[in-house]
């Protein structure tokens, strides 16, 4: 628990210091960028060869 950033009168709820939200944020953006990496892969060789 750590002081809100945006009201300092109010509680939050953090990991590792970062507000859960923006921390959850990160997370998702970290897994899709490794997803979409994997999705994204050069295609060799897949055409017709004429």
């Amino acid at each position: 628990m750590v002081k809100d950033p945006a009201d300092k009168s109010k509680l939050a709820l953090a990991i590792n210091g970062q507000v859960i939200g923006e921390w959850f944020k990160e997370q998702f953006d970290r897994l899709f960028s490794s997803i979409r990496k994997t999705v994204i892969s050069p295609r060799k060789n897949k055409g017709i060869g004429l």
